[in-house]
């Protein structure tokens, strides 16, 4: 339920913030996305008959603001937009169901110590106040933030290695069985999370997002044709020079006014031949919302799939779901540098393959991530747990500078007159290309590393792997 909750928040947001930076600009974006965090607070504060009137008037707007944003966008973005809005419309009956008739007991959420609680709230302000600049601070010293995880890293091994003396053989095996597959799980989401870093960037410079009216022929030349400028005139020469994404986004900007719509009138020449005129673009950033939408689409299906593996007891083990996953991450850098040798003459890839990318992804992560909190609590001894979760979420953290490190792999910009710009899709999609196609190989090789160790991390994690099999989870 969780994390199903959580994959409908993510669906929402791309295309709900997206529509809203682009259209009236990113202002209002993020200021939508700062109202999102507040109301969902409020639902947490308020009492159960308040709130459950601001789940089903939030669940109802938004419904509605999804199938109008689909409506406007058409093509691609409808299904999507349309899809999402049901199951919002589906989680916002039964939210309000639950709250209505008592599914919530009245004192969920109210803190333990009620004496204290204006206190306790008051040094989590101040302490998360400061942390906010500290860490802002970090953001723009990468290199300070890289020296401090590494130093954390060591200290956090240090303290798992010397509360592991005291600790059974059984019990220091599954420490380092969790250690193991902590490393592993870092490279699965340091490849993954390029989805919001090179994979987007991709995808707004080199995925064909546009379905044109129609293409320039050669009976066009000499004619004068107004058109509304999209990614689809990226290439081509416009008001004297060839139009880039970035020199198309300040045109945009200048008209955001009129709703970025940014309208000119060209004289067809013999280059302009097989250009795409008309159709609507889909923003880059709606793209965000389709790996939430598969895991909707697919949650329920890979989770009754291990019930049914294991009431036959067949359901793989979890260094055998980490693989699948390392695999399945690696297939879709695999299909993504295969696409990018067939783009077109313009550098430009088909969206088909970009979200099949998404889909292996998805699968991918629904292999991997719901196993590994679960993982973590069932194998950690009773006094560790604690600190065996702290140190899976450093993991975590390193996977998210990693990701950071690729990414600079796949930088596109270049220094002109006016500064930097960003290159014609011709000339980026190499750098894309090559390093897609370098993750997928390291995916896959570990991916081959993991097949090798896992037997030795099964036997490592003793009879709980057994226990797994019994119950059906992991």
């Amino acid at each position: 339920i969780f994390y199903m909750g959580v994959n409908l928040g993510a669906a929402i947001a791309p295309l709900v913030c997206v529509y809203a930076g682009e259209a009236y600009g990113w202002h209002y974006g993020f200021g939508l996305a700062a109202i999102g965090m507040v109301l969902g607070l409020a639902i947490f504060v308020v009492q159960a008959k308040y709130a459950r009137f601001m789940v089903l008037g939030g669940g109802l707007i938004g419904a509605v603001l999804l199938s109008w944003i689909g409506f406007e966008k058409g093509f691609l973005v409808l299904p999507m937009a349309v899809l999402v809005a049901v199951a919002l419309l589906v989680a916002t009956v039964v939210s309000f169901s639950a709250l209505r008739f008592g599914g919530v007991p009245p004192n969920v959420g109210a803190p333990p110590k009620p004496e204290e609680y204006k206190r306790n709230i008051f040094l989590v302000v101040i302490v998360s106040f400061f942390l906010v600049f500290l860490f802002a601070w970090l953001c723009d010293h990468p290199e300070i933030a890289g020296q401090a995880l590494m130093v954390a890293g060591i200290l956090a091994l240090a303290h798992i290695g010397i509360n592991s003396i005291k600790l059974s053989a059984l019990e220091r095996s599954r420490i380092g069985a969790i250690l193991i597959l902590a490393f592993f799980s870092m490279l699965f989401w340091a490849f993954f999370e390029q989805a919001g870093s090179s994979l987007s960037l991709f995808t707004d410079r080199n995925v064909d997002r546009v379905n044109e009216d129609r293409k320039i022929t050669p009976e066009d030349i000499g004619k004068e044709v107004s058109i509304v400028l999209t990614q689809e005139q990226v290439g081509y020469k416009i008001d004297g020079s060839l139009l880039t994404i970035d020199r198309l986004d300040a045109l945009r900007q200048d008209a955001q006014a009129n709703q970025g719509v940014v309208r000119r009138r060209i004289l067809i020449e013999p280059e302009h031949v097989g250009m795409g005129i008309g159709g609507k673009e889909i923003p880059a950033g709606m793209f965000q919302a389709v790996n939430p939408i598969f895991i909707l689409i697919f949650g329920l299906l890979f989770t009754s799939l291990w019930v049914w593996l294991a009431r036959r007891n067949r359901e793989p083990t979890t260094p055998t779901k980490f693989l699948l996953g390392l695999v399945q991450i690696g297939l879709g850098f695999g299909v993504l540098y295969f696409g990018s040798l067939f783009a077109d003459e313009r550098g430009m890839v088909s969206m088909g393959w970009l979200v099949l990318a998404y889909l292996l992804h998805t699968t991918g992560e629904l292999c991997l991530s719901p196993v590994g909190l679960s993982m973590v609590t069932r194998l950690a001894p009773s006094g560790m747990v604690a600190t065996m979760m702290g140190a899976w979420y450093l993991a975590t953290a390193f996977s998210q500078y990693l990701a950071g490190l690729i990414a600079a792999l796949a930088g596109a910009q270049k220094e002109g007159d006016g500064g930097e710009s960003i290159p014609l899709p011709k000339d980026t999609l190499p750098i894309y290309a090559d390093v897609f196609g370098k993750v997928a190989i390291a995916a896959g090789v570990a991916g081959a590393l993991l097949f090798v160790m896992s037997p030795l991390v099964v036997r490592w994690m003793g009879e709980q792997t057994r226990n797994e099999k019994k119950v059906g989870v992991g």
